[in-house]
């Protein structure tokens, strides 16, 4: 990879909320990096009795010279989306990258290569990404990556070989995703219809538009699973935000997947956390033909066209 000789300003925001027990680890997985210009921002969407002065501290007594500045900020609770725009706007790198405070960075050189990549790039891309490793409650044992076997085969996709990953799941990490700071404020940030699910939203509404994501196939994230995402139950705000995907980012272009069996499990992805109602019966009428060739191949066997 070419060299790069002048680093630009990185702002790394850290996210938190009730996740005090595990900020330390991520907040010391962003010191250890060896990048040379790094703003680390702290920002809580208010957690309870949340230490901002401790947390200043900390960051004080252990930031290197390669940490230019550090801001904790706390705030009323206002969801995911909200902490994430109020962090964009208070950011003044050129890039900048947001990862949960129960998450933590790779190593020590993780930054600096996913910023070496952008540098390198077209200036097309709003926005590099990298890999997202499943690991423990401990961060110590990995189950795989998010990035499914396309995506890190063919490694940066055009916008609609993007957008049609994207229909099917988040395939994208946003703990491991670096933008262009300006360039983001120009396109306003994330939407602010969606209160908790920042990621995938963004994603598809970015490549269905013609945006494309730089790739960059390093380590980059350790997502500690369990999140809010991955919950039994999960919570009717978490939901609320599901069900506007689906009806307004994926359901209207489940016909751009050429594959009947992929376009119907797009659907009974739907139904699997939904449930039965209007919206699944309504997607099975308008696609009871490949729903009928689906239980074809099941009874019969045949090609997965």
């Amino acid at each position: 990879m070419k060299m790069i000789s002048n680093y630009p300003l990185v702002s790394v925001v850290v996210l938190c909320y009730k996740q005090e027990q595990y900020l330390a680890n991520a907040v010391e997985s962003v010191l250890r990096q060896n990048y040379p210009s790094i703003e680390l921002h702290i920002a809580d969407d208010g957690t309870p009795g949340f230490q901002t002065e401790q947390w200043e501290q900390y960051v004080k007594n252990r930031a290197g010279e390669n940490i230019a500045k550090c801001s904790v900020c706390t705030q009323a609770n206002a969801g995911t989306v909200r902490n994430l725009n109020g962090a964009l706007n208070r950011a003044t790198g050129k890039y900048v990258l947001f990862f949960a405070g129960d998450d933590a960075l790779f190593g020590t050189d993780c930054l600096k290569s996913l910023v070496e990549q952008a540098e390198c790039s077209a200036e097309d891309h709003l926005c590099f990404t990298a890999l997202a490793s499943k690991m423990d409650s401990e961060l110590k044992t990995s189950d795989g990556y998010f990035q499914p076997k396309e995506l890190r085969e063919k490694g940066s996709l055009s916008s609609k070989e993007a957008h049609r990953l994207l229909l099917y799941s988040c395939c994208y990490s946003m703990g491991a995703t670096l933008f262009r700071r300006e360039r983001f404020l120009e396109n306003g940030g994330f939407s602010e219809e969606y209160h908790v699910i920042e990621d995938w939203s963004f994603y598809l509404s970015h490549t269905r538009k013609g945006g494309t994501i730089g790739f960059c196939d390093i380590p980059f994230l350790m997502h500690r699973q369990g999140g809010i995402s991955e919950k039994h139950s999960l919570p009717p705000v978490y939901l609320m935000d599901l069900k506007r995907i689906y009806l307004t980012e994926v359901f209207p272009f489940v016909k751009e997947e050429s594959n009947r069996k992929r376009r119907v499990e797009i659907i009974l992805h739907y139904k699997s956390m939904m449930g039965i109602d209007r919206h699944f019966l309504n997607m099975c009428l308008r696609n009871a033909w490949s729903i009928l060739f689906v239980l074809k191949l099941k009874l019969f066997g045949g090609s997965n066209g």
